[in-house]
């Protein structure tokens, strides 16, 4: 804006468990189920800006030594926005340090990665900060 950046937030959840034994992905702004399909969920993010401080929160927590990563995706890619949430007493993550440049027309997903087959997640809310540019 005239002043600075406009910062908006963007949040997606699924009220219905991820698979604990196959990577998934969400999309911003849907109720969904998590699917194995990135394309179904991919968002079009529709100006440029910087994406920040990724947190998620999950219905119940992975259970000892078990976890689930959440990474941003910027065209299908991977980016170095990610929180995983460990162990049995752990339900929520976030990224305050990491950011990613978006483009106007570049797409977003959240992928979701169980490791050691984790407990049930229940359900799983995620919001990321986003600056649009000027």
């Amino acid at each position: 804006g005239a002043n600075g950046a406009s910062i908006m937030f963007i949040a997606g959840l699924t009220t219905s468990s991820p698979s604990n034994s196959a990577t998934t992905y969400l999309g911003p702004f849907l109720s969904s189920n998590a699917t194995s399909t990135e394309s179904n969920v991919q968002q079009v993010v529709p100006v440029g800006g910087t994406l920040s401080h990724l947190s998620v929160r999950l219905g119940n927590d992975p259970g000892t030594n078990n976890s689930w990563s959440f990474r941003v995706r910027r065209n299908g890619a991977n980016t170095n926005v990610v929180c995983t949430v460990s162990g049995s007493t752990a339900s929520s993550c976030s990224d305050t340090v990491n950011t990613q440049a978006f483009s106007a027309g570049d797409v977003l997903t959240l992928q979701l990665t169980p490791s050691s087959d984790p407990d049930n997640a229940g359900s799983v809310r995620w919001a990321v900060a986003y600056a649009a540019a000027d």
